[in-house]
Parts: structure tokens; sequence; C-alpha cells
């Protein structure tokens, strides 16, 4: 869809409170999106973020950090559920004087709540920008006025837009990306033997990598521990991850469960994510839901064969390149596991699990429609 078309560059804010903070798939992608798009000439980007360094073109909005003193002492008084929606209010507070004093076409805004009070804000003060979520299916309530877009990154959630009000013609459906070659190319320079002495994997035993949040709730981490201890033969298991106070349960499971010496729980920088691939034999994801699963594009760049629960999202974003199974039920994914590790893995296997990340969603290839949202948003098109 287009709008009319407007002189000059296109002024476009990404809005994200948790940038810098936490390594989920909103701030990947959020991060991800401004680096692929800044500099381009008919745009003019902005990163509006809740922490971090001040670079140019990102600005780190005032806000009362989640895991932060403040919102601590808050939480006591209301309870810690409350600790997400301290920070975003606070977060949009800091984000007024920006709006009183910069003008924007269109902000692409990854927290559902900040894209609820921008849309307030702009129904208040009759403000004139645009506003677009990207969403995985997380739409709850919210505005769907002729200015108000959805970006899609399955086709799984189209009608459900729909229902909410957002018009066929306000909503874009253009898959994540990941910088393929780049990631590629860094599994392939070696290594493995070297990471795999630091960590004290047994020579020889396979690796079983899970990459997500360390919790029992929505990556379900402690399935995949009980899982691959119930495994015939042994292997370790390395869990990659953002932690937090829940996270100690796993590892306290997988010390009961797996024993020294069988498995680590780390948190690492992205930058050296491709490292931890590159030991893996095998990737898993128990999550029973994902938006889309960048960690899936990771690890099938890095030829890695990749075990995930079977539902529309996952059978949408990997087709035919990994193993799908219902691992809402115990004893599954340790069988998909015996399966997958007794299989000989070749190079043509692994080459052809990075040509179809490649081909479906790189960066090169998805980086024109992704300006071309913005353009057409934006009217500068």
């Amino acid at each position: 869809m287009k709008t009319a078309k407007r002189p000059g560059k296109a002024r476009v804010a990404i809005v994200c409170s948790g940038m810098d903070k936490v390594k989920r798939g909103y701030e990947i992608h959020a991060r991800d999106l401004f680096d692929l798009l800044k500099g381009d000439p008919e745009i003019e980007l902005k990163l509006l973020k809740g922490n971090g360094p001040w670079r140019a073109d990102e600005k780190v909005v005032f806000n009362l950090h989640r895991d932060g003193v403040v919102n601590r002492m808050l939480c006591r008084v209301v309870g810690t559920r409350w600790k997400y929606y301290i920070e975003y209010v606070s977060f949009a507070v800091g984000l007024i004087p920006l709006l009183l004093f910069r003008s924007f076409h269109a902000f692409y805004v990854m927290e559902a709540p900040l894209y609820k009070f921008l849309s307030r804000w702009r129904q208040y003060t009759h403000a004139h920008y645009k506003l677009i979520h990207p969403t995985g299916g997380q739409l709850g309530v919210l505005p769907a006025t002729q200015r108000d877009y959805v970006h899609h990154v399955t086709p799984c959630y189209v009608s459900v837009a729909e229902q909410c009000g957002f018009a066929r013609q306000n909503q874009f459906l253009i898959p994540h990306f990941i910088d393929v070659a780049a990631l590629s190319a860094a599994c392939s320079r070696g290594g493995r033997e070297q990471l795999g002495e630091q960590l004290g994997i047994p020579r020889g035993m396979p690796v079983v990598l899970s990459v997500g949040s360390i919790d029992t709730d929505v990556k379900r981490m402690d399935y995949v521990v009980r899982e691959c201890a119930a495994l015939k033969r042994p292997v370790f298991l390395l869990l990659v991850g953002q932690q937090d106070a829940a996270s100690r349960s796993i590892y306290q499971l997988a010390s009961e469960k797996l024993g020294p010496g069988r498995f680590a729980i780390l948190t690492v920088a992205r930058e050296i994510i491709h490292d931890y691939y590159a030991l893996a034999d095998v990737f898993v994801l128990a999550s029973l839901r994902e938006g889309f699963g960048l960690v899936f594009l990771e690890a099938l760049a890095c030829g890695v064969p990749v075990i995930t629960h079977d539902y529309d999202v996952s059978r949408f974003v990997l087709q035919d390149q990994a193993n799908l199974a219902d691992l809402s039920r115990p004893g599954v994914l340790a069988s998909t596991l015996e399966k997958v590790l007794s299989e000989r893995q070749t190079d043509a296997a692994r080459s052809a699990r990075v040509d179809y990340v490649r081909r479906h969603y790189s960066a090169e290839m998805l980086k024109e429609s992704y300006r071309r949202m913005f353009l057409d948003v934006c009217g500068t098109g």
C-alpha cells in the first residue's frame, strides 16, 4: 500500500525500551533493523532506547529500568508484577520532550504499551505521525485507525489483526532477517576445540544447544534438561541466554539430573554467539509458541540441525529444514534427539541449511522490503 507522497526524507524512530537491557527477539530485531537502514539516503532514522551508550542517531530515553533500584523499591509497595508497567510509564514520560520538540513521520514501536501511549498522545495533541507495530501475534487490544499499521513477520496472524480493526492495506508481511554471510563465515573459522576445552566439554561428547531466556514458563529449559537426562547416550547440554532470579532453579535441576561436567549455563554477548552455535551438534528450542524464532535462523545459518515444537509459525519459518515434533509431551524431545544424533551430518546437509536461510531470510534480500515499508507509510516513496 502507499500513502500520498510527501517531499523530503522519511523521518522514522524505532522505539524499544528494552534495548541494551535484555536480549530478547524484540531488542535483537530493533537493533538489526536500525543497523540495516541507518545511513539510507531516503530515511532519517533514529533509535530511541532504554539503556546503553549514546551513539549517532541513538538516544537513551529516561526510564526506571525494570531491574533498577528505584523500580525494585516501588515494586515492594505495588508488587513485582508491575515492574514492566513502571518501566513503560517512565519511558513514556521520557519520550514527551522528544514529542514536543522533534517531528517524526512514523514511529516503529516494539512494545505494545508504548504503542498505545503514542496513539493516545497523538489523539490528545492532534499530531500527524503514523504508528507501526511489529508483531508475531501479540496484538492484544491496540488502536486501529487509518494511521495505524501492523508489521507481521509471518502470515499466521493477519486475520487476527483484521479482527482487531486493522485494514488489510495497513498490514505488511516481511519476515525477520539475519546476516547470513557473517554468521556462517564466523562459524566456519574454527575454535570449536579450544572453546570446548574452556567449557569442560568431554572430547567426543555430543553438544545439545538451546538459546533463549533461561526460564521454565516460555523457553521451557527445565523440559530440555529432563529430556537430555533421559537420553541413553551422555550429552553435554549448553544453555545460552538471558538469566534472572528464576534461572537458579534450572541450574539446580541440571546439577541434579545431569551432574557436574555435563552442562553449562551462560549469558554471552551476541557478537560471539556464533562460537556456541559452532560447538553444537544439534539445536533445540522447546517453547510451544514463538512470534518468529530468530534463533532458528541463527542455528541453520551455522549449519546446525534444529529440533523444535510443531506449530504454525515453526512450519512457516522452517518448512522442511527442521525436525518438528510435539514437544508438549514428555519423552518426545528425547526420542527426537536420539534420532538426530544418530544421523550422520554431511557437509551437503549443512550447506543446504545455510542456503535455505540465505534464500529466504538474508538481510540483503529483505532490506528493500523494510525500507519500502517505511517510505510507503511516511508517504515519501
